[in-house]
Order: C-alpha cells, then structure tokens, then sequence
C-alpha cells in the first residue's frame, strides 16, 4: 500500500472490495475463490492480518509473476489442462507490448491515454491477428 503524495494518506480502494468480497463469502455461506496478489510475500500481515491463513502471493512488482500467478489460479480453478504455461504467456505479452506503440499510431491513440475498454479491445484485436 502506498501513501498517496497529494493526500499523505493510504488508498485503500482493494482492501476495501477484498473485504466485500471475502464478507459476503461468509455471510452467504457460499464457496468463493479469489486470488489475492501483493508486490511483497507477506507485507499484507502488516494491515490486514485477517487475511492470515489465505494463500497470498507474491509478484515483486514484476508483470512476468503476475501473468504466470494468474495463469496459475485460473487453471486451478477451471481444472484445465489445456492453458499454455505461464513462460509462454509472458512472451506473448511481451510481444503486445512491443507492438502497442505501433497499434496506437494506428488507431490515432496515445498508450498513456487508453482507457481500459481502449487497451481491451487493443488485446483482443492483437490476439486475434497474433494467434
């Protein structure tokens, strides 16, 4: 978590929708799975320690270890066993990101400026041309 300059104050937006979630797991009584990701292994002991127990993991700020954690989880969880593995996914997200400046002088857009909806349909036209 890191301290906002302009405030001097923490942003606690993704704990807060955790702690949603992970409430209305126990109140509904319902098996939920999430996966919860932290630049730092166990930093999160330090403000939330009632996410004791739960499997955190750990990406050290770098993308390669969050695409292969989630590539990790969604496989778990769907019990394919048909996903690339997580190297080669992390190739293929290197190759978008080498191309996106191209994809932007394209489509007329600047990559600091797209919006999420912008960069989502830049990766599912990408991916339909790359694969």
């Amino acid at each position: 978590m890191k301290i906002d300059p302009r405030t001097r104050l923490p942003r606690h937006n993704m704990p807060f929708e955790l702690g949603l979630f992970l409430g209305y797991e126990f109140a509904s009584r319902t098996q939920k799975s999430c996966l919860i990701l932290d630049k730092e292994g166990y930093r999160y002991r330090k403000s939330l320690s009632d996410l004791s127990g739960r499997d955190v993991r750990a990406h050290k700020g770098l993308p390669s270890q969050a695409i292969t954690a989630v590539r990790d989880w969604l496989v778990t969880e769907s019990g394919r066993d048909d996903a690339p593995g997580g190297d080669s996914m992390v190739q293929q997200y290197r190759r978008f990101r080498r191309q996106l400046p191209a994809l932007c002088r394209r489509t007329k857009r600047r990559a600091s400026e797209l919006t999420f909806w912008d960069y989502r349909g830049m990766v599912i036209a990408w991916l339909k041309n790359d694969a």
